[in-house]
């Protein structure tokens, strides 16, 4: 769990009162990673690439990830919308991948 200082962070959280996780916070409440897509979805190279991706990623509140997580997870993209962020990442620098793993989204092979 990578806990932050939530910068909501307010008495009407349920985590405010518990103990603290993050460093250099005054109460419980923290933010930690948050997988848009999640993590249980990832059964697939590709969909694997796409939710461990820097871009499925983000810091939220860990209220709000336990609602999120409530409310039902983010169904996974279409194939193509995931090979084509996928790609855009590996151009771009932000996800790095094995040479053999490059081939193959170049040709759209996996």
């Amino acid at each position: 769990m990578t806990a932050e200082v939530c910068p909501i962070s307010n008495e009407t959280c349920p985590w405010f009162n518990r103990p603290v996780r993050a460093q250099g916070a005054e109460n419980g409440c923290f933010t930690d990673l948050d997988h848009r897509v999640p993590q249980r979805l990832a059964t697939t190279t590709l969909a694997s690439l796409y939710i461990y991706s820097p871009e499925n990623k983000q810091q939220i509140c860990r209220d709000e990830h336990d609602a999120k997580t409530r409310e039902g997870d983010e169904p996974l993209p279409e194939r193509q919308y995931m090979l084509s962020r996928v790609l855009a990442q590996v151009a771009s620098g932000d996800l790095i991948v094995s040479r053999p793993t490059r081939r193959k989204l170049a040709k759209g092979k996996i």
